[in-house]
């Protein structure tokens, strides 16, 4: 299977524009092809159209967006190491999660304007600093945890 790994990561001031990451501990090459070997076939299904974005350690473990219209997860490099050292257990229910806020994002549910630090969740606006303070329990998150826990 061909993952389409972004070799790019997400930067909030650049908005959804992909932006060349220069780390000590991140590189895109070795970490990709890592990523396509270490991934058993039977988790292949949960990376169907999205693209895959490695983001560098220190990061949020997982994210989804959509970027330049293409739905996008994005996975944290230490993290993904973390679960194939544990077999893997766990990534089936984060894509889970992630996928389901893609689709939020694709019917417009969930409008994410990261210049500005505005989350829309069916046309109530969120800043960013109550994302933060209020996660897990924003409304869309309590959805895609609920659909999460439909699929363990």
């Amino acid at each position: 299977m061909d993952f389409r790994v972004a070799d790019w990561t997400w930067d909030p001031s650049q908005g959804s524009q992909g932006t060349a990451f220069c780390g000590t501990d991140f590189n895109v090459d070795k970490d990709v092809d890592w990523f396509r070997e270490a991934l058993p076939q039977e988790h292949y299904p949960l990376f169907e159209a999205v693209k895959v974005a490695l983001l560098p350690a220190g990061q949020a473990p997982a994210g989804a967006e959509l970027v330049d219209g293409t739905p996008t997860v994005f996975l944290d490099v230490r993290w993904l190491r973390f679960l194939a050292s544990k077999g893997w257990e766990g990534l089936d229910e984060v894509m889970v999660h992630e996928k389901h806020h893609l689709i939020q994002l694709l019917e417009g549910r969930l409008k994410i304007d990261h210049p500005k630090g505005v989350y829309t969740w069916e046309g109530k606006e969120y800043t960013a600093q109550q994302v933060i303070d209020s996660y897990p329990h924003l409304p869309w998150e309590e959805e895609a945890y609920w659909e999460q826990a439909q699929y363990v």
